[in-house]
């Protein structure tokens, strides 16, 4: 581990790294959005494969609280409101699917808890080898 001495120089390395963790941290939030949403496919009910089809992740976007990734399916801007049916498919645990299962993106979420965590860990300990 490097020792800082002057307050310059402090400033210039934490300047380094928030820099360097950003990155890492977009792009482990990207590739562990990407996950969620392979892992939520295999848990999708397969009717017609249509809702499969509608699957999306997005971001990371900056907002108020950092950054923000949105894994889900069917965007709302680009379906009417008389096509949606993937919260009612996704909530309906009293429904049997022959392929799939209800919470199927929720499920995906849980489960890739800890996976999230050392995603967001290990950008900030690459980030720290650098400075």
């Amino acid at each position: 581990m490097t020792f800082v001495t002057g307050d310059k120089l402090l400033i210039a390395r934490l300047n380094k790294y928030k820099k360097t963790v950003d990155a890492r941290i977009k792009q482990n939030m990207k590739n562990g959005a990407g996950q969620i949403m392979a892992l939520s496919l295999t848990k999708t009910p397969e009717k017609t494969g249509e809702l499969r089809d509608r699957a999306y992740f997005e971001g990371p976007v900056k907002s108020v609280d950092g950054y923000a990734v949105e894994v889900g399916y069917e965007k709302l801007a680009h379906i009417k409101e008389e096509n949606r049916y993937a919260v009612p498919v996704h909530e309906r645990t009293e429904v049997h699917h022959k392929i799939g299962q209800a919470k199927f993106l929720e499920d995906a979420v849980n489960e890739f808890e800890d996976e999230w965590k050392d995603l967001m860990s290990d950008a900030h300990k690459k980030s720290m080898g650098g400075i």
